[in-house]
């Protein structure tokens, strides 16, 4: 692969609209395999994958959260979890051995999903799937007179 293929390289720095990224049928991560989608880093050393994925109505998938962590940040249209809706700015993370979780859309959505496996993780009850939105979270000021 010539390195103006490889957009994805974690040690190869530059600017990249992911948006505009060709979707095919992805070949992993299992929860993903098969949906449409682009990657937009891969560590080829550890396997963790940052992905753009455009998910079609109907899908669903029994996540099991064995081989890795899971996290979705939704950026259109509307995904289920354990019964839980969240539609654009919605975020989930299903960490490494934590029971994983029913995922499933009647309407499809787009998301950039984060394959992280065996990233360290607390086990439960201090470590559990977080199912939210951006207006759920109170906002935080990080700089002094700032906010965000």
């Amino acid at each position: 692969m010539s390195s103006t293929n490889e957009h994805w390289r974690r040690d190869k720095h530059g600017f990249v609209n992911t948006l505009a990224l060709d979707r095919t049928p992805l070949e992993g991560p299992r929860p993903l395999h098969g949906v449409p989608g682009a990657i937009v880093t891969r560590d080829p050393n550890h396997g963790a994958e940052t992905l753009l994925v455009d998910v079609p109505a109907g899908w669903s998938h029994a996540f099991d959260g064995v081989e890795a962590s899971l996290e979705l940040f939704v950026m259109s249209g509307k995904l289920t979890v354990e019964g839980q809706q969240v539609g654009a700015s919605g975020y989930v993370h299903l960490p490494q051995g934590c029971g994983g979780g029913e995922l499933s859309t009647e309407s499809g959505f787009v998301a950039y999903a984060f394959w992280n496996p065996n990233a360290p993780a607390f086990p439960p009850p201090h470590t559990t799937n977080r199912v939210t939105t951006l207006a759920a979270e109170p906002e935080i000021p990080t700089i002094r007179g700032g906010h965000g």
